[in-house]
């Protein structure tokens, strides 16, 4: 958010405002996708909705990364946190329909799903640091 920040605004007081402004709406996305998720993925099936949330999500990305005002990012990040917060949803989804009756594979799988998710989510954040010295926001957002 501070490089995004920084593209459009100069007064340190308004990146800081910007950064703060788009932090606090991006997770209300979130928010939205845990309440609505788990009728999506019985409405669809947990591979269909992941697939069809991962399609929108790559428009978003690309909406975002082409993005040229300030009032877009917030709304297109909160866009994005809906449509990722469907993944574990779908996961629990799939394993349900294979493993039902073997709760130990079951639990096994969502073991698995949930070491996946938190070692995913730290190197994100390594990685994508690290990427932030060698490019610039928009090339990876796209």
């Amino acid at each position: 958010l501070p490089s995004i920040a920084a593209e459009y605004v100069t007064h340190p007081e308004a990146v800081t405002a910007f950064v703060a402004g788009v932090a606090s709406t991006a997770p209300l996305g979130g928010c939205v996708g845990k309440l609505v998720n788990g009728f999506v993925c019985e409405r669809l099936g947990g591979k269909q909705s992941s697939w069809i949330y991962l399609v929108g999500l790559g428009c978003l990305s690309l909406f975002l990364s082409n993005a040229k005002s300030v009032a877009s990012i917030g709304l297109l990040l909160a866009g994005c946190e809906l449509l990722t917060s469907i993944q574990w949803t779908s996961a629990i989804t799939i394993l349900d329909a294979h493993y039902r009756d073997q709760p130990a594979k079951m639990a096994r799988g969502i073991a698995l799903i949930s070491t996946a998710s938190a070692g995913g989510a730290l190197l994100a954040k390594i990685g994508g640091a690290a990427l932030m010295k060698l490019s610039s926001w928009r090339t990876l957002v796209q």
